[in-house]
Order: C-alpha cells, then structure tokens, then sequence
C-alpha cells in the first residue's frame, strides 16, 4: 500500500450498457474498472487494499476522460482508449497487462498464444492468473482472451459480460 498523498484516489459509477459501473482513478490514470458483476463493496475493498482510506475520494472529475471514452467504445464510436493507467500488480501481472493492451479491437488471442507472448510459453495457467487479476476491465482488453479451442473461458465480471463484449466488437462466437 502507498503512503504517499499524491496517491489519492477518485472513484465514481457511472451506467453502461452493461449496468453500473465503477471506476477510479489517480493521478497517473485509470487504475480500476469493475463492470456490474463485481459489487460496489468488493470495488471499495480493492481500493482499501491499494491506498489509504483517507486517499480514497468519491468524485468523478479525474475519472471523466475515461468515461467518455468508455461511453464512445459502448456507443460503437471507439475502438481505441487513449488513456493513462496506473496499474497496480506485480511485475509480471502488468507484463500481462500491457501485452493484453497490444491486441487489436476486435481480434482475439488464446491463453498459450499470451503466454508465448510475454515468453512464458509453458506458463499459460499462471498467465491465466494474471489476465483474471485484470484491475482495469474493457480498456486493459482482457476479454478478447479466449481458449485455444475457441471458447469463452472464465472473465471476472462473468461469461456473459464476456460475450457480450466479444459480440460488441464484431467477434462470433462459438
């Protein structure tokens, strides 16, 4: 956990097509996104185990900017973010982490294929770990990992908010 005061962190929700949905922010950027299936309390208690409680704020002025454009990726305008993030984990979890950012909108990869990627080719199930352990859901494109057989594996906001992601970027599905 931080110490430091200019690890204040701003959080607000706002509503998606997905339901409501949290987001904070620091400032460095986005550092977590929890989609419908994760409640308001589990949210809380991420931000609780990454800063101070006294660093943590309810305003939705920093997070902004990464709702429009969350809002133009829901709407079907966007398919790049260009946002700041400060992703917190360890080194190899933000390894993963940026790896997922380079796959392209609508395009999907398996977990071997991600696991050759950031040369952990035996690696796959810790890779699959750390793709679970995602703080920053939709921009850090997480979904658009999928099984070597071409089904949906797991995704922490729940299989249906997977697929309906996948869908929304044009991906069928089998």
């Amino acid at each position: 956990m931080s110490n430091s005061p200019e690890d204040t962190v701003w959080w607000t929700c706002f509503t998606t097509p997905l339901g409501d949905t949290y987001i904070a922010a620091t400032r460095q950027g986005v550092c977590k996104i929890a989609l419908p299936e994760e409640t308001r309390e589990h949210f809380i208690v991420w931000l609780h185990r990454h800063f101070k409680p006294a660093h943590i704020l309810p305003h939705p002025g920093p997070c902004m900017e990464a709702i429009e454009q969350l809002e133009a990726y829901f709407g079907g305008h966007k398919t790049r973010f260009e946002l700041s993030l400060d992703l917190r984990g360890t080194p190899f979890q933000k390894k993963v982490w940026q790896t997922l950012l380079q796959i392209p909108y609508g395009q999907t990869i398996s977990y071997r294929q991600l696991a050759e990627e950031v040369n952990k080719p035996a690696g796959y199930q810790a890779v699959g770990a750390a793709v679970s352990q995602n703080p920053v859901l939709v921009i850090v494109p997480c979904h658009r990992v999928i099984s070597a057989s071409g089904h949906l594996a797991g995704y922490a906001a729940g299989i249906q908010t997977k697929r309906w992601l996948l869908q929304h970027e044009g991906i069928l599905l089998l």
